[in-house]
């Protein structure tokens, strides 16, 4: 399911740092604990989990800002716009998809980083319409940096390596982590049994985007705590995404790569008009 936020800016001139993923997932499940039902919960704890890997069911696209309606400096934006606007994707049961608008509806948001922020309130909860899925080849555009990395040894600890899309392997680590999250997802009646990903298309990735048009972009997760800080590192680029419907949908709705819940790797399809 697609979800609309549209919020009030309360204060206009607020400043909002480019950092702000944490704060706004922290957000999200505060909203989905304290709705008709516990979903944060389900979504928090890695009710699909198998090992180390939790797959956390949503994505969620940047804060959209009328351009007319914002100032960009070097570290922060001012917001002077009446309104903004998010989009909020959820691999969910139909039966439960009401349950979870419900759980944002007029909720207001300190939205920033502990040292700026901008104040908002939820003013209209909106379904959007899914787009067209069908199996075969999809042109695709990452909406947030789509994350991937692996573990290697640095200085005796081991660190997260972050990848670039021309890197050596990262197609293979994509794709796994997507078939994983199929596997994992699929028994519980999210999507079609496992079996389709056999019968349907072979799965690819192709990257389109030329290297000078890819977009490096380092995000700081909890910037002012000094156990907890995280600098993520991801890229947006285009591609074409090949599989089976359902993959597809996976992809669109609960995002690609890592940290998906964080609002990392949010995508969207690239059709020409």
């Amino acid at each position: 399911m697609r979800i609309e936020l549209t919020f009030k800016v309360l204060r206009p001139g607020q400043k909002l740092p480019f950092s702000y993923q944490y704060n706004l997932a922290e957000w999200i499940y505060y909203c989905l604990s304290r709705g008709k039902r516990n979903f944060s919960k389900f979504l928090y704890y890695g009710a699909y989990s198998r090992s180390k890997h939790e797959f956390k069911l949503m994505s969620f696209s940047r804060l959209s800002i009328p351009q007319d309606g914002r100032k960009i400096f070097k570290r922060h934006l001012e917001v002077w716009a009446d309104q903004v606007k998010l989009e909020l994707r959820f691999l969910a049961r139909e039966e439960d998809q009401e349950d979870i608008m419900m759980a944002f509806e007029q909720r207001r948001l300190r939205l920033g980083d502990g040292r700026m922020g901008i104040d908002l309130e939820v003013v209209k909860v909106e379904e959007l319409q899914m787009p067209h899925i069908e199996d075969g080849a999809a042109p695709m555009r990452t909406q947030t940096p789509l994350v991937l990395s692996r573990m290697e040894e640095h200085r005796g600890k081991m660190v997260p390596q972050y990848l670039h899309p021309m890197d050596q392997g990262y197609q293979k680590i994509l794709l796994d982590r997507l078939i994983d999250n199929y596997q994992l997802a699929s028994p519980h009646g999210l999507l079609a049994p496992a079996q389709e990903l056999i019968n349907g298309p072979e799965l690819s990735f192709k990257l389109l985007s030329n290297k000078e048009d890819i977009s490096r972009k380092g995000t700081d997760l909890q910037p002012h705590s000094r156990r907890f800080a995280e600098r993520v590192i991801g890229y947006l680029f285009d591609f074409e995404l090949q599989g089976p419907a359902e993959i597809l949908r996976l992809a669109y709705l609960g995002g690609l790569g890592a940290k998906n819940a964080m609002g990392f790797g949010c995508v969207r399809f690239n059709y020409k008009e």
